[in-house]
């Protein structure tokens, strides 16, 4: 078929589209349909948080293989990571590491958004992405991490830094993207 001919029978359907009788959906399907919509439109806070959590668990699972923290991943008394201890000092090196784990979480949680989900989380976007490096901080602490009040003061704003430098970076290049 040639595009004039597409074309043609395009016009032929659209015309014969308007000369039918109007058809009401029932009212259940109606009311399924704008329920979908909402809900695409208009998601809840509690699902758009359990998402981020989602998305920044998982990320920081994978950020975990490289760091030498638990001894879980290939990160195991790296010798760079050593020397990168050392020559940092602790203060800089505990502030590295807090950006490191979550910087990559926050990232593809800004890509994985919607539109519609970043409009829900809104303005306390800021205070879901400090709180979740308190919130990962607290995990390390309980799964047995060695806390000293300046490195833990450093990593908690590394983290909350590399956070927000990451959502802010991932909901940009979601744009670009789309």
């Amino acid at each position: 078929m040639t595009g004039s001919q597409r074309d043609q029978q395009e016009e032929q359907e659209f015309a014969a589209f308007l000369r039918a009788e109007p058809a009401t959906p029932a009212r259940a399907t109606e009311k399924a349909i704008f329920r979908r919509v909402k809900k695409s439109l208009c998601p809840s806070l509690a699902a758009v948080l359990a998402k981020l959590i989602g998305v920044n668990l998982t990320a920081g699972l994978v950020t975990l293989t490289l760091c030498p923290q638990f001894g879980i991943g290939f990160g195991a008394h790296h010798l760079r990571l050593h020397a990168w201890h050392e020559a940092a000092g602790p203060f800089l090196y505990n502030l590295s590491c807090g950006l490191f784990f979550v910087v990559f979480g926050a990232a593809l949680s800004g890509v994985a958004l919607r539109q519609e989900e970043l409009r829900v989380l809104g303005k306390i976007r800021y205070a879901y992405l400090v709180g979740y490096a308190v919130l990962a901080f607290s995990a390390f602490s309980a799964l047995g991490a060695e806390v000293v009040f300046i490195g833990a003061l450093a990593w908690l704003g590394g983290a909350a830094l590399g956070n927000l430098f990451g959502f802010e970076l991932g909901t940009r290049l979601r744009t670009v993207l789309n």
